[in-house]
């Protein structure tokens, strides 16, 4: 509950998938719920309602550790009920949106994973020579299939 599929009918506005993330396509319908709510809480109230959903689905459901780095959280993508280990550069706002939400409804939780998360992504850029993280990558969490439709 809480989290969209990715492509949309121009016919009737319904969701023609069960897949997602917080990466690329997806990544700007979560980052603005909170948004929109910061900037006119009355006219957007149900936005924080879509936002705190989502992102308490993503809690529960997405927050993935590697197996070999257990400190490190990245966000999974998913299809359906399943999940994937694998995420990319895009999806690193996520952590920034988390502490802002986590700041405006005043929930530590929110913002504990925020830090952790912005952390977690920051380790891919400084883990290459140039410094220059990679467009997607992927992790082995033995919770998780390894095998992503996508």
């Amino acid at each position: 509950p809480g989290l969209i599929g990715t492509w949309v009918s121009t016919e009737d506005g319904s969701f023609l998938d069960s897949s997602g993330g917080w990466s690329a396509y997806d990544d700007s319908f979560y980052e603005y719920l909170i948004k929109m709510y910061v900037y006119d809480p009355k006219a957007f109230g149900e936005y924080k309602d879509r936002w705190v959903a989502a992102v308490d689905s993503t809690m529960k459901h997405l927050v993935s550790h590697p197996t070999t780095r257990k400190d490190l959280s990245f966000l999974s993508a998913y299809s359906g009920q399943q999940t994937f280990p694998n995420s990319g550069h895009l999806a690193s706002f996520a952590g920034g949106n988390f502490i802002l939400g986590g700041i405006v409804l005043g929930e530590e939780k929110y913002k504990q994973l925020g830090l952790q998360i912005t952390d977690s992504y920051y380790e891919p850029y400084v883990q290459e020579a140039a410094g220059i993280g990679p467009e997607g990558f992927n992790w082995v969490d033995a919770g998780l299939s390894a095998d992503n439709p996508n």
